[in-house]
């Protein structure tokens, strides 16, 4: 069961549900409740990381629930890490293996003023993130200059990739139409978890994934249900892959053997999206 991340959708997998599909899987995409083709109907109330939680993972155990799925290997992508774990750690009976793909909120936060430029600490700022700014917000204030700006982000964005990467293979103009579609819907439900589950830099606004697996430095009883799997792009994920192979090293170290680290070549922080045969290669290692 795939959990996308923030500002994504089910599309941003690319060929890698196929991949596992052919290597005999059942492979089941599920959107954020208040995002893409999920149901909208639920008034967005939450106004801590808490009730963001409550109202993007309840939808999921309902959904698991109908489907009469009694276990899944579940990934989660980024924020979807978020919430994947979250799912995993308050319903670990329905989860075999836990596989965390470039997750975000991962370690404690630290103060802005520790990243670096000026540009990076204005846009790490905690009072900019509180403005309930997001990427679908942004175009929708484009009106019409929406069609030019989508497709520039999305080609300025994998424009960084080296030509080894699978992106070159997309046809971007086609993604950037997925995007603009996705990010231009309304009424934006969850669209405004990201304000509230993350802070500048993808920190945790909350407790980090870090805490919630290892609280007090201990690991959450949960953890001993479900075995768990961190896979990163390599030096151009900026979400850190330092930060899982801390964590994989600290559970490793309380006598957790069923984890795993691994980082793609020539993958970036979009690991479906930019080499979805290798991000699959990664999820049937895993599991």
């Amino acid at each position: 069961v795939l959990i996308h991340g923030f500002g994504a959708g089910n599309a941003n997998y690319g060929i890698a549900p196929s991949l596992l599909c052919d290597a005999g899987h059942r492979v089941l995409a599920v959107e954020w409740a208040g995002w893409g083709l999920s149901d909208r109907t639920n008034p967005w109330t939450a106004n801590t990381p808490e009730e963001v939680l409550d109202f993007l993972v309840r939808p999921i155990e309902r959904w698991r629930e109908a489907m009469g799925l009694e276990q899944m290997v579940l990934c989660g992508h980024s924020m979807g890490a978020i919430v994947a774990t979250e799912y995993a750690v308050r319903y670990p009976e329905s989860v075999v293996h836990l596989v965390l793909a470039s997750p975000a909120g991962l370690p404690p936060a630290v103060p802005t003023t520790k990243f670096g430029s000026l540009r990076i600490r204005l846009l790490s700022s905690d009072w900019i993130w509180r403005w309930v700014i997001s990427p679908g917000s942004m175009i929708r204030w484009a009106g019409p200059l929406s069609a030019v700006l989508v497709p520039w982000i999305i080609k300025k964005r994998f424009s960084r990739m080296s030509e080894q990467s699978s992106v070159h293979g997309i046809d971007l103009d086609l993604l950037a139409t997925y995007m603009k579609q996705l990010w231009c819907q309304v009424p934006a439900r969850s669209e405004q978890a990201l304000n509230l589950l993350l802070k500048g830099r993808a920190q945790a606004a909350g407790i980090c994934l870090r805490d919630r697996l290892l609280p007090g430095g201990i690991l959450h009883d949960s953890c001993r249900q479900w075995g768990l799997s961190m896979v990163y792009g390599d030096h151009s994920d900026w979400m850190g892959s330092h930060h899982g192979k801390k964590l994989h090293d600290a559970m490793v170290g309380l006598g957790k053997r069923d984890v795993n680290f691994r980082t793609l070549d020539n993958t970036g922080h979009q690991v479906f999206t930019e080499n979805p045969r290798a991000c699959a290669r990664a999820l049937l290692d895993a599991i």
